[in-house]
């Protein structure tokens, strides 16, 4: 290995190492957040909360395009500067927002009882409110991933759920506990960091250079759009579950349910900051070079999810209840059935990227289809059966479903064999 590959290896390893120290501080904090809400607002806030944040999160997937992952491409790839991206994302962002907010106005006022029963309508407008802020500081951030500014990226990905907490314990202090003023504390919180976040940007972006022109403008959104539509997949994969809880059951039991997702997602922890320092390093990498770092960090993301899944079995039946209340008793089993998915979810996130990497976002999106399809289809047989448990089932069978189909797909592109995606090796040890 030459001294460049060397420095190259440590840089990654360091950018991944302060991503994943990130996220353990921001879990560890937001794992805090959860309980106090838990156990101070109620089950039945705590359904209420997570689909008002459904809302804006919704919108935010909906409207932003495919810009991330098209930022992150197009800037370590060096295919166009920052500041033509930066210039593209002004515009669809003005566009994007305009569009989002009327929409979601029309579907709040005319279909809430419809698509949200027993969710105060209040709430959810208060919610999209936050939505063209949330979107701006996801695409703010994307630009940070690109440039490979982690610590920039760290501070404004930590400070939030930092911020959110010492407002909690602020309203908790002065007995607020109803629903609407937690909606109204996130929205603003949102507010606060899009406007820090395009601070921070000017402040640390060397933007130079002509504007982007129509190709240019073109060049980013076709590829956008081909990750855009496998991105509302995935959502609607990640979280098709909440909705039809509360459709077909209640948002009480979307409280408890709420919980389990909440649990189990945290296992997630190596996969979502594998992901977003290998992007960028994918999209710089040659073919051979991609699926030998694709494979090892699958198997790892595969190896270090299963350990800890086996640990979340064993230590979550005493810490449900003893952390959110004995009202929370019942999301231990949804949480067991979650597991295999979770695991088999990790390792398809970074096969995702690589895919995305190669230029080919559209092979995710065939794959999300099929996917959805198989998660809808699922959890609207089996909740009215099995309630949470279903849920749960179904959720867990289409995580497990992509990960099979996009462990087909990275074989076929890359020739790599399936078991070195899934097993560890000695040299990972080392590692």
């Amino acid at each position: 290995m030459s001294e460049e590959e060397k420095f190259e290896r440590r840089t990654f390893l360091k950018n991944l190492f302060s991503v994943i120290f990130r996220r353990i501080i921001s879990s560890v904090i937001s794992f805090f957040s959860i309980i106090l809400i838990a156990r101070n607002f109620g089950v039945k806030a705590n359904g209420e909360y997570a689909i008002s944040l459904l809302v804006s999160s919704m919108f935010v997937t909906f409207f932003n395009l495919g810009l991330s992952p098209a930022n992150v491409y197009f800037i370590a790839s060096k295919k166009l500067s920052i500041k033509k991206v930066g210039h593209i994302n002004i515009y669809l962002w003005v566009l994007s927002s305009a569009l989002g907010i009327l929409l979601g106005y029309f579907l709040i006022n005319d279909y809430a009882s419809i698509f949200f029963p027993k969710i105060n309508p209040q709430i959810l407008y208060i919610s999209l409110l936050a939505f063209p802020f949330l979107l701006m500081t996801s695409l703010v951030i994307s630009l940070f991933q690109a440039l490979e500014e982690y610590r920039i990226m760290n501070f404004l990905e930590l400070m939030q759920p930092i911020i959110f907490l010492l407002v909690i314990v602020l309203l908790l202090l002065f007995s607020k506990t109803e629903i609407l003023f937690l909606v109204i504390i996130y929205t603003s919180l949102s507010v606060l960091f899009s406007f820090a976040s395009i601070y921070l940007f000017i402040q640390n972006a060397e933007i130079s250079g002509p504007l982007a022109n129509i190709k240019d403008f073109i060049a980013l959104i076709v590829y956008g759009l081909k990750s855009h539509l496998s991105n509302i997949l995935s959502f609607l994969n990640y979280k098709a579950d909440l909705f039809l809880v509360n459709l077909f059951l209640s948002p009480f039991l979307v409280g408890i349910y709420i919980v389990s997702v909440q649990l189990s997602e945290k296992l997630w922890l190596l996969s979502t900051s594998l992901s977003i320092v290998l992007f960028p390093k994918l999209s710089m990498e040659n073919s051979i070079s991609k699926t030998k770092l694709t494979a090892k960090s699958s198997r790892l993301t595969f190896s270090f999810t299963l350990i800890a899944a086996l640990f979340t079995v064993f230590v979550s039946y005493p810490l449900i209840p003893i952390c959110f209340g004995i009202d929370y008793a019942m999301a231990y089993i949804p949480l067991l059935i979650l597991l295999p998915g979770i695991i088999a979810g990790a390792s398809s996130r970074v096969l995702a990227n690589d895919i995305a990497a190669r230029f080919k976002p559209e092979l995710n999106m065939y794959i999300a289809v099929f996917v959805v399809l198989t998660n809808l289809l699922g959890n609207i047989i089996m909740i009215p059966r099995f309630g949470l448990n279903g849920a749960a089932a179904a959720t867990s069978i289409a995580y497990i479903t992509n990960f099979i189909l996009k462990v087909m797909a990275f074989k076929k592109i890359s020739g790599s064999k399936v078991l070195d995606l899934i097993f560890l090796k000695r040299k990972d040890l080392n590692l």
